[in-house]
């Protein structure tokens, strides 16, 4: 008999920006079918899922103030008890876990995706965290930190449990379609450095650094010698925008969310991704899938992919060092390709969709034929 499996993202689907998440569940649903297992997936509420119904999703939306309750709520009101609950940027010891428990789901893998900065956080927030942990570690039968860094923050946040959680988390990488990355390199006539950058158009991001960079590098007569696009949406867009015409910079310019960015990487001659924290970017990924070196912060996940050969490491909020990068890029132009093709090769050998999706399977205790 096979089994029953719930798999709840609290992702938004967004029809207009396709990302590593969406690739992970398309690859995901059609390994499952290919298995003899139908999977629901559970979302926040979004206007528009038609890219994935088309894709025959059995797809719950879940429109409540906190996703997991409504969850645990659809699954109490339709009597549905099942083998496996999957869960993807949600909490992992918390009370709902137990909810879902006495619900009779027979076992809870979660993963967690997200980096967080213990430092800013307030003594009473990692109290609570702390006495959560305590009380409801034993609920999720798996945690997986989808990078080393995550896996080790899990150990300082739950110190009081440590000895009870060791056997329940491990780490598991993400992965990537590679088949929908290319290298090109065909734009290697350019006379100038062609970089790109794409995520969540924010502060977090690190994107006000770059703008400080590029004018630090205009004023010191590079202008001309290098490009930036900037792909994405948010809080801070028009803020960013403001300030680049503000300050008259020629060399960067924000764009909008595209659907065929994994067409348009291979003409860019280096990726650049100034952040002040991440787990285990996909955009770090995709630039390797595509033979793009990275110019990126020395934080989170980010230096268990990126090393010598395949980029450079810079401090998160120097503009000073990400300026010296960029210009060891306009100088050295000629070494990146050759960089990215160690790039490409180091994801094809650790970090493919297929990769992933074991992993995930392995984690999960399904056997994959």
């Amino acid at each position: 008999m096979q089994k029953s499996i719930v798999i709840c993202v609290q992702y938004k689907i967004e029809p207009d920006l396709v990302g590593g998440m969406d690739r992970y569940c398309w690859a995901m649903e059609n390994k499952l079918l290919s298995l003899g297992i139908k999977p629901l997936w559970f979302f926040p509420y979004s206007n528009d899922i038609g890219h994935y119904k088309s894709k025959g999703f059995d797809i719950i939306l879940i429109d409540h103030r906190d996703f997991l309750q409504g969850v645990y709520s659809y699954l109490r009101k339709a009597n549905l008890h099942v083998d496996i609950m999957l869960t993807h940027f949600t909490r992992y010891f918390t009370k709902e876990m137990s909810w879902f428990k006495k619900h009779g789901v027979g076992q809870i893998v979660s993963f967690e995706h997200l980096y967080r900065d213990l430092k800013t956080r307030s003594f009473i927030l990692k109290v609570k965290t702390l006495v959560k942990g305590s009380l409801y570690y034993k609920y999720p039968d798996r945690v997986a930190f989808v990078s080393d860094y995550v896996y080790r923050q899990a150990f300082k946040e739950y110190w009081l449990i440590r000895p009870l959680m060791h056997n329940k988390i491990e780490v598991v990488y993400n992965g990537i379609d590679t088949d929908v990355y290319s290298i090109r390199h065909a734009h290697s006539g350019n006379k100038y450095l062609r970089g790109v950058c794409a995520c969540r158009i924010v502060k977090a991001k690190g994107l006000h650094i770059l703008i400080d960079a590029v004018e630090q590098l205009e004023k010191s007569g590079y202008s001309g010698k290098f490009m930036f696009d900037i792909y994405g949406e948010g809080l801070d867009k028009e803020l960013f925008i403001k300030l680049v015409n503000e300050k008259h910079l020629k060399s960067i310019v924000f764009l909008n969310n595209v659907n065929n960015l994994n067409e348009l990487m291979p003409d860019y001659d280096v990726a650049i991704f100034p952040t002040f924290g991440e787990a285990h970017p996909f955009f770090v990924l995709e630039s390797f899938a595509c033979g793009l070196p990275i110019i990126a912060s020395r934080v989170g996940g980010i230096p268990e992919m990126v090393n010598d050969e395949r980029g450079f490491l810079v401090s998160p909020g120097s503009a000073g060092e990400l300026k010296e990068a960029i210009i060891h890029c306009i100088d050295n132009k000629e070494k990146l390709p050759a960089m990215g093709v160690k790039c490409r090769e180091y994801v094809l050998s650790n970090f493919t969709l297929n990769h992933m999706i074991n992993r995930h399977l392995q984690l999960l205790g399904i056997r994959s034929n």
